[in-house]
């Protein structure tokens, strides 16, 4: 899998992962003023977007996890993100995306970290077995 982007991808990436952990962080931020600036949906469009790229699947949203994870400010973001964005691509692309979100796992440590907090629900035993060697925790449906 590769990680590199020409550099008009890359500025839109950037731009998308940015803005996704901001609307995280405002939205579970202790401050109200914060929290309803993210209620507010300036920032919004990230979230959609990210669970739009998940949702149609392909390497586009294994890359869009990884760098997600990577720019993620914390290790309380990378256990959102395994249980949010990376545990709905898993549950529902796994098996045809396996051989992408393995390397991935094995390429970076912070979706490794990502990863021990997704929990695999479907019922796919060699997306189970592969990934839960890496980290994947699975329970039957």
């Amino acid at each position: 899998m590769s990680f590199s982007y020409n550099m008009a991808v890359n500025e839109e990436r950037a731009d998308l992962v940015s803005t996704y952990w901001r609307f995280v962080a405002l939205s579970e931020s202790d401050n109200r003023e914060d929290r309803l600036a993210a209620e507010g949906g300036q920032d919004l469009w990230a979230v959609d977007q990210v669970a739009q790229i998940v949702e149609s699947g392909g390497p586009e949203a294994v890359h869009l996890v990884a760098d997600l994870a990577l720019a993620a400010p914390d290790d309380v973001a990378l256990s959102r993100l395994g249980a949010g964005p990376l545990e709905d691509l898993i549950d529902r692309h796994g098996l045809d995306l396996l051989d992408e979100l393995e390397e991935a796992v094995l390429r970076s440590p912070v979706v490794r970290t990502a990863l021990a907090s997704a929990v695999y629900t479907a019922a796919t035993p060699e997306v189970a077995q592969r990934l839960g060697k890496l980290g994947l925790r699975s329970v039957r449906p």
